[in-house]
């Protein structure tokens, strides 16, 4: 049918309009994702155990660390006071900020295989999926975990669209940083 159009060529280099159009929905998600998410912490089993390691720096490794160790890093800048119920608000709003550029990511991975208009309908469409909604506005692995996936995806498709040292190297990265998100992103290594 004519709606299931094939694929179009992919291209290497991105518009400037892919690019604003990724900080676009970047912006969007940190703002729509960091609204409402100062309810009280103990409404989540996980982040009272997760705001005593940070409290206390004692960490028990049953997840990695990318996303405390975020949060850590942001309430050292911020100075945000030292209590559960702050600690906990920045670890939701370092997650919101990783679900937006999980957000950013597919939407340059669409602008590199299909062109800026499937950006735009890729970006839409995640920044209005309730499930991504609902796992940014806790203090859990899953928002970074999909920064990461989605970092590695836009990481090996620009490799493979043109294969440079330096996109390797933020290929690596970026699969690093799907494995410091959460223990199953070692799978993207392979």
């Amino acid at each position: 049918s004519r709606f299931l159009l094939p694929p179009g060529q992919p291209v290497a280099d991105l518009s400037l309009r892919s690019w604003l159009l990724a900080a676009i929905f970047f912006a969007a998600g940190v703002c729509l994702y960091t609204r409402h998410n100062g309810f009280p912490c103990y409404y989540h089993p996980e982040e009272p155990g997760k705001a005593r390691q940070l409290l206390t720096e004692r960490f028990n490794f049953h997840h990695p660390l990318l996303l405390l160790q975020a949060t850590w890093l942001t309430s050292w800048i911020t100075r945000s006071p030292q209590m559960p119920q702050p600690v906990v608000e920045t670890g939701r709003t370092v997650s919101a900020i990783f679900a937006a550029g999980a957000v950013a990511c597919f939407s340059l991975l669409a602008a590199h295989l299909y062109g800026s208009a499937a950006a735009a309908c890729v970006g839409a469409l995640l920044l209005a999926n309730s499930q991504l909604y609902e796992l940014a506005h806790y203090m859990k692995e899953d928002a970074a975990f999909a920064f990461g996936i989605a970092a590695c995806f836009l990481a090996l498709t620009r490799c493979w669209l043109r294969p440079s040292m330096r996109r390797f190297a933020v290929l690596g990265g970026a699969a690093a940083l799907a494995v410091s998100a959460k223990y199953i992103g070692a799978l993207v290594v392979p």
